[in-house]
């Protein structure tokens, strides 16, 4: 794989699509590249957009490289779709009140508008209750800050951290927006931004 990084730029291609970062070479090769010019896109195993960052470090890819080259990262996860079949609101009052609120900061209105559905199980579902899956999303961009920190060394947690700080939408502020929506369930939610040991409180 390292050969065929290396001659997809010959040409000097504005944007590259590799697949997948499984060793140093390859990152590595994409990742000098990547400053001057072309776009390069790929995808990693982690837990997080954050984990991204400590990913390539491991893999052996210096970090001012990785400061300087990094535009974004983007983690997705799908959860379960509610089936529209049998799709029921409930009532506020059989969900702890610490998660109606958390439902309510992310998605910017009082406790009281947060609507909670779930699928009651029919023949279109199976008898689960969900039919489909939906996908959810956070993402962070680089700035000067996280660059720095970067550079000098850094975790997972203190990138997510900071990213957080500067505006970023967590997988599950994102995922509570989905449940707003009526299009995914509570537990559904806390099963994946949960089981991901994502460093959530509730």
């Amino acid at each position: 794989m390292p050969w065929a990084c290396a001659c997809s730029f010959l040409n000097a291609p504005a944007l590259v699509l590799v697949g997948e970062f499984l060793a140093h070479g390859p990152a590595e090769i994409a990742f000098l590249p990547a400053r001057p010019g072309p776009l390069v896109l790929s995808q990693f195993h982690t837990t997080a957009s954050s984990g991204a960052v400590t990913r390539l470090v491991d893999m052996g890819i210096d970090p001012y490289l990785v400061a300087s080259s990094l535009s974004a990262a983007v983690a997705q996860r799908l959860i379960r779709r509610i089936c529209k079949s049998c799709k029921q609101q409930i009532s506020n009052d059989d969900i702890p009140e610490k998660v109606v609120k958390e439902i309510a900061k992310s998605c910017s209105i009082e406790p009281e508008a947060v609507q909670i559905f779930h699928g009651t199980g029919c023949p279109a579902c199976g008898g689960t209750g969900y039919k489909g899956r939906v996908a959810i999303y956070e993402f962070f961009l680089m700035d000067e800050q996280l660059e720095d920190m970067i550079t000098r060394g850094t975790t997972t947690v203190a990138v997510r951290d900071h990213a957080k700080s500067s505006g970023m939408r967590t997988l599950r502020m994102n995922g509570w927006e989905k449940v707003q929506a009526g299009l995914s369930t509570i537990d559904e939610v806390l099963r994946i931004t949960t089981s991901y040991d994502l460093h959530y409180d509730l």
